[in-house]
């Protein structure tokens, strides 16, 4: 699939992207280091494009920090990507975390989801476990899906990647290791709104929000598949969202076809997600105020300007208490404490630069100087040595040279040097 991360981060703006790696579908196996540093380097050699690991191996071990690390990488990453795993292992992890919430508002911004295997299942209003029916033997069920696909297109759906598979042999593999008869029953369980989307191995569907529109990619089929019926979409397909509407009615009405989708570009109509980029901010959203305030403290932090980085943190924490008896959802309310709380952290950062020991932070340099200088010294060079010893006095760095050699400490402020 190197050429669909390639086409999906060009779109993006190229090599230049925040991509990052969610490992939480791999977090419970003991490789899951090993794993995370394939991924890196597979986007790194194969995309061109560096990748950092957000660590959200589970919800209960992480420390504060760490918690609040992982989930700032996640807010500011323009890529996301999440692979193999168990799906119901991490929906457990992500069901108690603000990560749901992330995904959907990074839907909302010029971001790429792409979620792979597992991570493709949870995606689905509803997600199959897995391992549990494949591996552990449980009853064919279903788990409550993070629902994303719907949440940004409308389409109910659960979804099935692998879904040719083919590994069995002798037995069935297909629709990701269930086979059949078990996805048969399964779909029996499925409310009357929902269909399965099937995804062959080696193949993707790209759901371009901004176009509104389904794109197949890779070797294999898309299947959309209901009341045991099924209609597969080619790959190179491209049509509007809306027409998997069309093909879901015709499975229900019991008139499946097989077809092979083709539409242009030039023949779909350009239909963007609307900005509110250039409203002024009392006709904001909350969290288009949020951001806002977000990127002027990101600002700030580039430019140095505490004050105004101050500035926003103050003003972002005056918003969420103006907003505190509006009625939205408590994923918005969540997203903008974690914008306040990464704030915060930042400045603590900063504070920890600010408060480190001076002769820590100036140590390396200064010892390169003094050696230069007792250099200069038992060369007779009396000339570089008082230069040398006058350029760091005038740093603040007083030098005393004594029987056991030369010592120095930095100059508190409003200390006498020659005190």
């Amino acid at each position: 699939m190197v050429k669909v991360h390639r086409s999906l981060v060009n779109r993006l703006g190229g090599n230049k992207i925040k991509a990052v790696v969610l490992d939480t579908p791999y977090g419970f196996q003991e490789n899951a280091a090993e794993l995370s540093a394939k991924a890196v380097a597979y986007f790194d050699e194969s995309i061109d494009t560096s990748m950092k690991v957000a660590s959200y191996k589970s919800s209960t071990e992480l420390s504060a920090v760490a918690h609040n690390d992982s989930l700032a990488l996640l807010r500011s990453a323009d890529y996301i990507f999440a692979g193999p795993g168990s799906p119901g292992y991490a929906l457990r992890q992500w069901r108690q975390s603000i990560i749901p919430a992330i995904l959907k508002d990074k839907l909302t911004s010029h971001c790429a989801i792409t979620f792979a295997s597992a991570a493709a299942v949870t995606l689905g209003a509803y997600s199959a476990p897995i391992y549990e029916i494949y591996k552990v033997g449980e009853d064919p069920h279903w788990l409550e899906g993070l629902n994303l696909v719907e949440y940004a297109t409308g389409l109910r759906c659960a979804i099935v990647p692998h879904y040719d598979n083919s590994e069995g042999g002798t037995h069935d593999t297909r629709f990701c290791y269930l086979g059949e008869r078990r996805l048969s029953s399964m779909e029996g369980l499925l409310d009357d709104n929902c269909f399965i989307l099937g995804i062959d191995e080696h193949t993707g569907c790209i759901f371009d929000l901004e176009n509104a529109t389904i794109e197949v990619v890779g070797r294999g089929c898309v299947t959309v598949r209901k009341n045991g019926n099924s209609i597969p979409i080619e790959t190179s397909a491209i049509f509007p969202i809306s027409h998997i509407h069309e093909l879901v009615s015709d499975l229900c009405s019991n008139n499946p076809s097989s077809i092979g989708l083709h539409y242009s570009h030039n023949d779909i109509s350009n239909l963007p997600l609307s900005s509110n980029d250039n409203l002024p901010s009392e006709n904001k959203g909350f969290l288009d105020q949020v951001r806002d305030f977000e990127s002027e403290f990101k600002s700030a932090i580039s430019l140095r300007d505490l004050d105004g980085a101050l500035a926003s943190a103050l003003e972002l924490g005056r918003l969420i208490s103006d907003w505190s008896n509006e009625t939205f959802s408590s994923s918005e309310r969540e997203l903008a404490n974690q914008a306040y709380r990464e704030m915060l952290i930042e400045f603590s950062h900063l504070a920890k630069l600010g408060l480190r020991d001076p002769q820590e932070l100036f140590g390396p340099l200064v010892t390169l100087v003094i050696r230069e200088r007792d250099l200069a010294r038992r060369e007779k060079r009396y000339k570089d040595s008082d230069r040398l010893r006058s350029g760091l006095e005038s740093a603040g760095i007083e030098v005393r040279d004594t029987p056991s050699g030369t010592e120095w400490m930095v100059r508190q402020e409003g200390q006498d040097l020659g005190a």
